[in-house]
């Protein structure tokens, strides 16, 4: 069945990938183009090494904290934002 909180995220990504995920003031993602980034951060964690099971993300209100939180989802770990 998989992760319960992720699969309802990536069936929606997949229903329209092209649909417009987030937006802040450096611009817009797709469904797609969200999952591509978030990819990269869950590949960067895995590679990492860490064995820790929260990620701490330093977020503020933009794209780049959505991708990293989704992630860290991808990768395995939950996380925590921190302000």
């Amino acid at each position: 069945m998989g992760d319960p909180l992720l699969a309802p995220i990536l069936s929606r990504i997949e229903e329209n990938p092209g649909r417009l995920a987030v937006v802040d003031g450096s611009g817009a993602w797709s469904r797609q183009e969200l999952l591509c980034a978030a990819d990269g951060y869950a590949a960067a964690i895995r590679e990492s090494g860490v064995a820790c099971k929260a990620i701490p993300l330093f977020c503020g209100r933009n794209k780049e904290s959505v991708a990293a939180a989704l992630g860290c989802l991808r990768a395995g770990r939950a996380f925590a934002p921190l302000s």
